[in-house]
């Protein structure tokens, strides 16, 4: 069976750790149900070094890496708060152009 790749949207920015606890649960729930090739961009920015003091300077290669990302997807997963992050709304409007089905949690 063929798994439907899944990337993960939410806010990041301004929230303790990057968010990244709701990035990571969302990944175990979706992996769980067996169906998922899960995109966690979260893992990507770990990988990168993100951190708290050098995001800004590496915000355009995120973002970057993330639409390319979206664009290899079939749906995407909207965490909570996702409208309140310019990021996770950037990545929805370009889901929606491109017809991938949209889960929100």
């Amino acid at each position: 069976m063929t798994k439907l790749k899944i990337y993960i949207a939410g806010p990041m920015r301004g929230c303790d750790n990057f968010n990244r606890d709701s990035f990571l649960k969302a990944e175990r729930r979706l992996e769980r149900k067996g169906i998922y090739d899960v995109v966690n961009p979260v893992n990507y920015d770990l990988e990168a070094g993100v951190t708290k003091e050098n995001y800004k300077e590496k915000l355009r290669e995120c973002l970057s890496r993330d639409c390319q990302d979206v664009c290899k997807c079939s749906v995407i997963y909207m965490l909570f708060g996702w409208e309140h992050s310019l990021g996770a709304r950037a990545e929805h409007a370009l889901a929606t152009a491109l017809g991938l089905s949209i889960i929100y949690e």
